[in-house]
């Protein structure tokens, strides 16, 4: 299977109100929702249909039905030998958001007809059953989208957690430590191929420092925002899952990006394909890279952190006095008089 187009995902957990797929059918795929049409003095005699903006679910034909999908890291031959432990629940719908255009007046200061002042958009939505929890996969990471989406879902079932995951700045700082010392086998199946952006910050959440490129690694701006400890909000990477190359983008809130492309080398049915990528690596393969950094912990934060900080910072020294022709051996001189 792969991915045909970029494709943004992003993951919402639910409260233990949501305990079972079979709870989500009950309790919110029977949902609708409205929003006024946020003008002053309406009509009295404004029927609903004209008043409100109206959101629903679009259920595909047979939703009575909860699915599942085999899903794991490696081949096909090397999946579970329990094979409940690779199978993952999951319901697929849309969400069908009403939204008012701009424009809600025509040039006398009447009301527009309903149907000249509004915008749908339909998103696609994943319910996952994982560890005794439910799950929200979103088709968008889009602020106003997922807004629509959250106020169909209802937000007293969503939980405050936004960062399911754990992802952390330091997670990030050790894969780019695995990459810079070629450390790149990050496990049985997991192989970092490489880093190609990264977005962090610089003192205050005002100053944003940004890379891309599929060298950026090895830069010397790189590497001096790394020496100096500021911490990584989001990194792009392109990893080997033993089932297929993935090149994809993530944040600590769960905002995923994934490239055209990227492909899982599992046999999937072909209405399995589309929900694949997103369920595969929010509860595989990124569970799976934290695992591995747990893992290391202990000796990357106890002192290999620090040390290959320190390296790095010496290779950004060096480099900008041999640019800039300065003699480091003059500077150390006058350090000591």
């Amino acid at each position: 299977m792969q991915l045909n187009k970029n494709t943004r995902y992003k993951l919402i957990r639910l409260t233990d109100e949501i305990k079972s797929l079979e709870a989500v059918k009950e309790k919110i795929l029977t949902r609708i929702s409205r929003e006024t049409l946020g003008l002053k003095q309406l009509p009295e005699e404004m029927c609903d249909e004209e008043k409100y903006y109206f959101s629903s679910w679009s259920v595909d034909e047979g939703i009575e039905k909860i699915n599942s999908i085999m899903l794991h890291l490696g081949g096909p031959l090397e999946r579970d030998k329990d094979l409940d432990n690779d199978r993952i629940q999951y319901l697929k719908v849309t969400s069908v958001c009403e939204y008012p255009t701009r424009r809600k007046k025509d040039e006398r200061g009447q009301i527009l007809p309903k149907k000249q002042r509004l915008n749908t958009e339909e998103t696609d939505v994943i319910f996952v059953y994982h560890n005794e929890d439910v799950y929200v996969i979103a088709f968008t990471t889009e602020h106003y989208s997922l807004l629509r989406v959250k106020r169909l879902i209802g937000e007293t079932f969503i939980s405050s957690e936004t960062n399911t995951n754990n992802l952390t700045p330091d997670l990030f700082h050790w894969l780019f430590y695995r990459y810079i010392k070629n450390k790149r086998n990050l496990g049985r199946h997991i192989n970092l191929e490489s880093i190609a952006g990264f977005t962090g910050i610089v003192m205050t959440n005002d100053h944003v420092f940004e890379g891309k490129s599929d060298q950026m690694a090895d830069l010397i701006v790189t590497k001096a925002f790394i020496s100096s400890g500021y911490p990584i909000k989001s990194i792009k990477v392109r990893l080997y899952s033993g089932n297929g190359m993935i090149t994809f983008f993530v944040n600590e809130d769960d905002d995923l990006y994934v490239e055209r492309g990227s492909n899982i080398d599992l046999p999937l049915l072909r209405n399995e394909e589309d929900i694949a990528m997103p369920i595969f690596l929010f509860f595989i393969l990124l569970p799976e890279l934290r695992k591995l950094y747990e893992l290391d912990t202990e000796s990357f934060i106890g002192g290999e952190k620090l040390k290959f900080n320190a390296e790095i910072g010496k290779q950004v020294i060096i480099s900008i006095a041999e640019k800039n022709g300065i003699d480091l051996d003059l500077i150390r001189l006058k350090s000591d008089c």
